[in-house]
């Protein structure tokens, strides 16, 4: 039995990433060594410079002069290498992302498919969640009724008798009311 559609979706995001940190980490790795050719560069050409006053005032050969030369001209070839090799690597990297990118296309309508229909079972649950959870207000609406119907009855009896110019019970909405709205962000929080 083959994967199914989330999980090749899935080790395809993942093979993405892996290409990417692996190519960041080896630009990465290729920038440090630039910096350090750079300062290494830096030493060298002032060695360069000292050494061509020297050859020029005769202190040392011009043979000695001539290598600290190449010395430089190794370095800056070893840069121009390696900063050819920052652009390759970037260029490496789009290449094989947009070859896993192209995989996920392939398969993206089936994922899409997939993944809707997924959403649709949760918006129904949802919609199930919250017709339980009207029933259980009315429930607990048909109980509270209940609770105050003989307290009702006795106020309904007292202002028929004229002792009591009028009856007030709160009803079921102000009651109970306010302990079943859900807000948005009790909603948000619970997600």
């Amino acid at each position: 039995m083959g994967k199914n559609i989330k999980q090749i979706v899935s080790d395809l995001l993942n093979k993405v990433d892996k290409t990417s940190n692996n190519y960041e980490t080896a630009l990465e790795e290729k920038q440090e060594t630039i910096i350090q050719l750079q300062l290494q560069m830096q030493d060298e050409q002032l060695k360069l410079k000292e050494y061509h006053k020297m050859a020029v005032l005769k202190e040392v050969s011009e043979a000695t002069y001539e290598e600290q030369k190449k010395v430089v001209s190794s370095l800056q070839e070893k840069m121009a290498s390696l900063q050819n090799e920052i652009q390759l690597i970037s260029t490496y990297k789009t290449e094989d992302i947009d070859t896993i990118l192209s995989n996920i296309d392939e398969v993206k309508p089936e994922f899409n498919q997939k993944y809707l229909g997924e959403i649709e079972v949760v918006k129904q649950e949802i919609a199930d969640a919250k017709k339980a959870y009207l029933n259980r207000l009315s429930e607990l609406g048909k109980q509270y009724e209940k609770a105050v119907s003989e307290e009702s009855r006795y106020e309904n009896f007292l202002v028929s008798m004229g002792k009591q110019p009028s009856s007030y019970l709160p009803d079921k909405v102000e009651t109970i009311g306010g302990g079943a709205v859900v807000s948005a962000d009790e909603v948000l929080k619970s997600l």
